[in-house]
């Protein structure tokens, strides 16, 4: 069989372990090394996606006059020092949850190697939404089964659980809510609170922990 040869730039992409079978785009420059994966956020509109971004970029809470509806997709990244001459950058995609905006979620998921699925704690149809909608257009995107165990490159995240307490039952997330999706789709959740900062460190830690896993030649 001829051997193929690669150009330099194929050369840098690598697949890696994700069931997902994405790509991650590593740089060499001496003993530095710069890992770049993307990572994509999804969720029903107003579920504070935007809001956990900046948090996470600026380390504080937004200033709600600077957040605004996100139109078909925005774009931010976040470098985070691994270690000694290992970089890694994030390319964070926050999709607007608009029902206009879901066909063009497949023209960007391409390339992801990790992704969080957004729902608003005070609105209990947002949940519906993750299970009916956002869950199974990731599973048919990927060919994955997210219904199966182990599934660590997808997570689920509450958000506004500051606001829980002032919400109508009838109307909020509740436990058995999220104990019910979790025996559909047994995936990580976490509940957190963008306004506040609540468990923003957990989601954060378990992105870049099982990030990690996967990232070609890193030790």
């Amino acid at each position: 069989m001829k051997k193929k040869h690669y150009t330099p730039i194929e050369r840098l992409l690598f697949v890696t372990k994700s069931p997902f079978r994405q790509k991650i785009l590593v740089k060499r420059t001496g003993s530095d090394v710069q890992y770049i994966v993307k990572l994509f956020i999804v969720g029903s509109c107003a579920s504070g996606k935007t809001a956990f971004v900046r948090h996470w970029i600026e380390g504080k809470c937004p200033d709600p006059e600077r957040l605004r509806l996100t139109v078909g997709v925005d774009l931010a990244i976040k470098n985070i020092q691994l270690g000694p001459h290992k970089l890694l950058t994030l390319q964070i995609w926050d999709f607007g949850g608009e029902i206009r905006f879901r066909n063009i979620v497949s023209l960007f998921l391409g390339g992801s190697s990790f992704g969080l699925v957004f729902f608003d704690m005070t609105v209990n149809q947002t949940l519906v939404d993750v299970k009916n909608n956002w869950l199974p257009l990731i599973s048919r995107y990927y060919d994955v089964d997210l219904s199966k165990e182990g599934q660590n490159f997808i997570a689920l995240v509450g958000n506004k659980s500051d606001l829980i307490e002032f919400t109508s039952p009838d109307e909020r997330v509740t436990k058995g809510d999220l104990k019910d999706l979790k025996k559909k789709y047994p995936l990580q959740q976490f509940i957190v609170s963008a306004k506040t900062g609540h468990n923003l460190g957990s989601v954060i830690a378990f992105v870049i922990e099982n990030i990690k896993k996967i990232l070609p030649g890193y030790v």
